[in-house]
């Protein structure tokens, strides 16, 4: 069944291919724009700080659909799927099933002779397309598989919720009831199911990092604006310039730790304690200062309070999917992590 929401996902994301940023690290042979990880979590960053949200599609396109399609598509399936997603028509995202932790993700569906059967999570409203991954028999493998999320007969979904902060359209739970899957979307299978899980979450916190790191960076830039102004009129406190000072060391840190993670990727090496800590201390520090914000600005300026409640919303969203900052602290703070996730 069509999603009422699907056309304005679109317009955002045509609107993010026209300055080629949809798939800004995809190879330049299949439309992306060739560029390393650190160009793009830069690129990222800087979407964010004015819109959440199209930040947002950007992370579930680029570092997940595009990301999943490029390690285990055929070479027929990556110029078949990734030019689309690429030119705004159908963007995609992670479609991730069942009620597993981020730390052990379990799924609840299972391919069979019909199609797709089960139970999913919450996925952003109006994206065209998702990659699923269907557990076998026995729960050891998944074979992941390009679902049509805007006409595939088989999926029904509740009406959308968080219809702000980093999701686009809202976000919708999903139910699959025998949905057709063509042989041509079945992209490829992964015989180590937690390695298999842990390299997608690493490319979330990496995406969520460079999200939340562009979020608390737009929030400190909106104060800044007003605290410039009252400084220069000898009307802010010495606590004022403070908090100011505080969040931007913190964001400063937060966008370091996310370059470093990104650049240790472009580098082959491995990233996963990095991934882990830019997101946990990025999207903290996001959170801040898009509180702090709102308590420097007060009614000093009641028309920037929407912006930063917006922010603010959207830095909260980032520190609860993809991990809460308690398990990212046990990765981050793992001396044994470095050696288990690799960037191929």
């Amino acid at each position: 069944m069509p999603w009422h929401r699907t056309e304005a996902t679109r317009d955002v994301a045509r609107r993010l291919a026209g300055h080629g940023l949809l798939g800004l690290n995809v190879p330049e042979q299949y439309g992306g724009g060739g560029r390393d990880e650190v160009s793009h979590v830069l690129a990222l960053m800087e979407v964010a700080k004015g819109n959440a949200s199209a930040g947002g599609l950007l992370v579930w396109n680029n570092s997940l659909y595009c990301f999943l399609v490029l390690r285990h598509g055929t070479e027929e399936q990556k110029r078949r799927y990734l030019p689309l997603s690429l030119s705004g028509e159908k963007p995609g995202c992670l479609v991730l099933l069942g009620d597993g932790g981020p730390g052990e993700i379990s799924t609840s569906m299972a391919a069979d002779g019909k199609g797709i059967q089960g139970g999913g999570s919450f996925f952003p409203c109006g994206v065209p397309y998702g990659i699923a991954p269907v557990l076998s028999r026995d729960r050891t493998s998944a074979t992941f598989m390009i679902i049509d999320l805007e006409s595939s007969t088989g999926l029904r979904r509740g009406e959308p919720l968080e219809q702000e902060g980093i999701f686009v359209s809202g976000i919708a739970e999903t139910v699959f009831e025998h949905a057709p899957v063509g042989a041509d979307a079945v992209l490829g299978s992964a015989d180590d199911l937690s390695e298999l899980l842990q390299g997608i979450l690493r490319e979330a916190w990496l995406g969520v990092g460079a999200l939340a790191a562009g979020i608390g960076r737009g929030a400190l830039e909106e104060v800044l604006r007003v605290v410039r102004k009252e400084q220069g009129a000898g009307r802010v406190s010495q606590v004022t310039e403070w908090k100011v000072a505080d969040v931007g060391v913190e964001m400063e840190a937060s966008e370091l730790l996310v370059v470093k993670a990104a650049w240790l990727k472009a580098r082959g090496k491995h990233y996963e304690k990095e991934a882990a800590a830019a997101k946990a201390f990025a999207a903290a520090a996001a959170v801040k200062a898009s509180s702090e914000g709102l308590q420097i600005l007060g009614n000093t300026d009641p028309g920037r309070r929407p912006f930063l409640e917006k922010h603010l919303r959207g830095a909260g969203m980032c520190q609860a999917y993809y991990g809460t900052q308690d398990h990212l602290g046990f990765v981050a703070a793992d001396p044994l992590s470095r050696g288990r996730i690799t960037a191929s």
